[in-house]
């Protein structure tokens, strides 16, 4: 299903039609806006320490300006939980994640109203937290993961992800498909299409997934890439919520 461009609160978002008939605000970001545009679409949020790991943090909102993580710890600036999921059932609680040429992934669950938001890099994927965030949903709530809607955001493409032969070799040899294409002599990685495979083998229905090809390496004007501009890159932030 296509993508379109949509400004939030003055930030320029990607957003998918996927999710165009649930009661879900959402955005993939680009570098024409940052945290004001996810910020003003909900006064609760949660995000993380990333850290490139297949972990899952389960978040809950008890009360309108209270957040928790699944210890009961309240969210806290200065101390975010550790890990590259996060996944409630709490309506008007919004996720973020960000991105610099990672892949950012948001799922629904519309019957059991639950949201994921996912920042998938090259470990993470290789680690399969698409994986681990969809059983996380079917066991702590029941999800079905045949009624979960996946919208998968703009990071970067094989066109520009080049990578050595032993994580290519490690690649092709963990997801079906062509994962990896030869450009002069060298291995590029289409990490878009391992994510979309570990959805499909967690059970989300390919017609229930919506992929962005967008690479941020490419499109400078639009998105930050660690890639073309190293330490020097910003953030995307990609956010979703359910509403009360």
């Amino acid at each position: 299903m296509p993508y379109y461009f949509d400004y939030t609160n003055s930030s320029l978002f990607l957003k998918s039609t996927l999710f165009r008939d649930l009661p879900v605000r959402h955005g993939f970001g680009t570098r024409r806006g940052g945290t004001a545009g996810w910020a003003a679409a909900g006064a609760d949020w949660a995000a993380l320490q990333q850290v490139h790991s297949a972990r899952v943090v389960r978040v809950s909102r008890p009360a309108a300006g209270t957040v928790l993580d699944e210890r009961g710890t309240p969210l806290r600036d200065d101390a975010l939980p550790a890990g590259d999921a996060l996944v409630t059932d709490a309506a008007g609680l919004t996720l973020v994640v960000q991105t610099a040429d990672c892949l950012p992934v948001l799922l629904v669950d519309p019957v059991r109203r639950v949201t994921a938001a996912i920042h998938s890099g090259w470990r993470g994927t290789a680690a399969d937290i698409c994986g681990a965030v969809v059983r996380r949903m079917v066991g702590d709530w029941g999800c079905d993961p045949a009624d979960i809607r996946a919208a998968i955001g703009p990071g970067i493409q094989a066109c520009c992800y080049a990578v050595g032969d032993d994580l290519a070799d490690r690649f092709a040899a963990q997801f079906t498909g062509s994962v990896i294409r030869r450009v002069n002599d060298r291995a590029h990685l289409n990490l878009r299409a391992c994510v979309a495979a570990a959805l499909r083998q967690a059970g989300v229905p390919p017609q229930h997934t919506d992929t962005a090809v967008l690479c941020t390496c490419c499109w400078g004007a639009l998105f930050f890439s660690y890639r073309r501009q190293g330490d020097d890159a910003g953030r995307l932030y990609h956010w979703i919520r359910f509403d009360g």
